[in-house]
């Protein structure tokens, strides 16, 4: 099956709750690059976006 754009999305998300739980630095660094980049599985999805953005930050200040 094709991944799709929300497929991605999601994914990213899961890792980033997981690695914020588990407090995997090294997943987190990969994570906000990708989410930084507007890579086009955000496009159009600001909220998103910028939810996953904020979730980053906060498991970074940790």
């Amino acid at each position: 099956p094709e991944v799709t754009a929300r497929i991605t999305r999601e994914s990213a998300r899961m890792l980033a709750v997981a690695a914020c739980a588990t407090g995997d630095a090294e997943a987190l660094a990969r994570l906000g690059p990708l989410v930084a980049s507007r890579e086009p599985s955000f496009a159009g999805a600001g909220g998103r976006r910028d939810a996953l953005t904020r979730l980053l930050g906060r498991c970074s200040r940790r």
